[in-house]
């Protein structure tokens, strides 16, 4: 089954157009365009899954899809003294503020409910966010943090189930919802709506089960107790397989291994390659990372921007942030990444 999986990689979809037995997909490829066909689209856009189900609109195998935005902010700051586990604040409001232990050497606190409009690409912690999450951690923290102990903010877009009887955002469920439209044709769109991070392999057994009457000879759902890629660590003891990688490569510092074993688990030998000195992983940056780990998340996980690479998959930024050289491995990474795009 051919599908619009590649749009994952940055490929943008600008139109859908259903025919007699596939829908064609427009696709903007680094101002390129193409166009690929699959029999379904599976409208998995979180918050901009409306945006996608409209460039159907008019086809007989769409429907319009309302969503509820709501905004989701953190603050970071350095390891308060003593919080080397995680706690749970209640707030003065009824909801519960998360304070957690954060890349070794920080500390993470959110989260807040905002209802948003617009475009979720723009979506920033605002100033009284931080004051919301400041006042609810400093009620229960011996030294009460400032605004200036923040070292990183960032916000998250919930595509939430649209409820007009609903004004309290913290009370709209985070449950998911499956739209399937044109399923009789043959054609069809199935749009997802919702939906938590925890639950996507239950999401995606629920995906598959409704698609499965399109494709008849689907194998029973399998992925509940398959490993992530990376997550085969034997006997699931992590420990013990960091300290095999550590004698495999004793030249890696400590701190570096343990970076890159939380990031790629089995994978970090794949990340290593075929280096044998510290030398050979290239220009070493804070946080662990390393000029030949980025060119292996642009290869494989498909990074395309240095926040891809510093704040988004490896959090290397905020220890460039910490040691006061941000701009200055910004630059370094940037000029590590492939001036041109697939």
């Amino acid at each position: 089954m051919r599908g619009l999986w590649c749009s994952t990689r940055g490929w943008r979809v600008t139109a859908l157009a259903r025919g007699d037995e596939a829908w064609t997909a427009t696709l903007d490829v680094g101002g390129r365009t193409e166009t690929c066909q699959a029999r379904v689209v599976v409208n998995a856009a979180g918050p901009w899954a409306d945006r996608v189900a409209a460039l159907a609109r008019g086809n007989a195998a769409a429907a319009a899809v309302q969503l509820r935005l709501v905004k989701g902010s953190h603050i970071v700051v350095p390891r308060i003294a003593g919080a080397e586990a995680g706690f749970l604040f209640q707030n003065i409001d009824g909801r519960v503020v998360f304070v957690l232990p954060f890349e070794t050497a920080f500390t993470l606190i959110g989260t807040t409910d905002v209802a948003i409009s617009g475009s979720p690409a723009v979506a920033t912690c605002s100033a009284e966010e931080e004051a919301y999450l400041l006042a609810a951690a400093n009620r229960f923290l011996a030294r009460p943090l400032e605004r200036g102990d923040i070292v990183w903010r960032f916000a998250g877009v919930r595509p939430l189930q649209a409820d007009e009887d609903q004004s309290n955002p913290s009370a709209l469920s985070r449950d998911y919802a499956l739209d399937l439209s044109g399923a009789g044709a043959g054609t069809a769109m199935l749009s997802i709506i919702g939906g938590k991070v925890t639950t996507y392999r239950r999401l995606a057994e629920a995906v598959m089960d409704r698609l499965a009457p399109l494709f008849p000879g689907l194998r029973p759902a399998w992925t509940a107790s398959r490993p992530l890629p990376g997550g085969d660590i034997p006997n699931g003891d992590f420990d013990l397989y960091v300290e095999g990688l550590s004698r495999l490569y004793a030249w890696v510092p400590e701190a570096m291994m343990l970076a890159l074993a939380r990031r790629h688990g089995t994978a970090t030998r794949e990340v290593i390659g075929d280096a044998r000195r510290l030398e050979d992983m290239g220009p070493l940056f804070p946080g662990g990372l390393s000029a030949r780990e980025v060119g292996y998340l642009v290869a494989n996980e498909w990074a395309m921007t240095a926040d891809d690479i510093l704040w988004r998959r490896t959090k290397a930024g905020l220890h460039a942030t910490l040691a006061g050289c941000e701009e200055d491995v910004t630059a370094a990474v940037r000029a590590l990444l492939p001036s041109k795009r697939p």
